[in-house]
Order: structure tokens, then sequence, then C-alpha cells
């Protein structure tokens, strides 16, 4: 069962365009990473999320009566669903069962732990190095 969906979400801070079309879905008990570099736009996510801030263009749906949130004390027996922003590797290799990476104002999403998102973003790399 889908929790949260964003579609086309964009998002803008004056000029700049933090969110360029942004899309996932995130399903009931999955435990989601999002992560990127510094100014990537995860924060802006989560409190679009949370409804603290509006997305500038496209849409944000959140299934009546889900929970968005994350406590690190009881994460691994919680059932719902969790969205965690964390610069801590080891944590997110812990509780996450998906890893969606923003990169470019976009989302890349990887099913799988924190190392797993290692293992493909390097595979990926290679990839791209091979071709050239």
């Amino acid at each position: 069962m889908v929790e949260i969906s964003l579609n086309d979400v964009e998002k803008y801070y004056g000029a700049n365009k933090v969110l360029k079309k942004l899309k996932f879905q995130v399903l009931q008990r999955e435990r989601v990473g999002i992560v990127g570099r510094n100014e990537t736009g995860k924060t802006t996510i989560f409190r679009i999320i949370c409804g603290v801030e509006k997305c500038d263009s496209g849409s944000i749906a959140i299934r009546k009566g889900a929970s968005v949130g994350w406590l690190e004390s009881f994460l691994s027996e919680y059932k719902g669903t969790v969205i965690i922003i964390s610069h801590d590797r080891y944590f997110l290799d812990k509780v996450v069962n998906k890893v969606i990476e923003v990169e470019g104002g976009k989302g890349n999403t990887y099913f799988g732990n924190y190392s797993f998102y290692v293992e493909e973003k390097e595979k990926k790399l290679l990839r791209r190095i091979e071709t050239l």
C-alpha cells in the first residue's frame, strides 16, 4: 500500500530550482533513507512531506492516517513508515530498506540498505566510465 507519493514535485528558493520533477513512492512499512550531498534538497523534501513547506508544482499524497516521523530508539520495532535524513551511514545501514538519492534535483531509488546503495552507485559509476 502506498503511504506517500510525490509526483513531479518542484521547489524553488528564489531563482534556484532545488527539486526538479521529483517522483517517488514510499510503501507501507518501508524505512526510507534520503541521501545526497549538502544543499541537494533532502531537508526540503522532508519539510514538504511534513507540510511545513509547500511545493511550487507537482503533487504529494499521504495516505489518510499515515504517520511520518523517526525516532532511533524504536525504529527496529516500529511497524510504520519512516523517512530518515541523516549523514550517519552506519545508522542508515541498520534501519533503512530503501534509499532515495537526491542528485541534480531528482530522485534515484535503490531498494536495499545503505551498503547496497553504495555498491550499486559504484557499479553505476564504473559502467559510466567504461562507456567513455
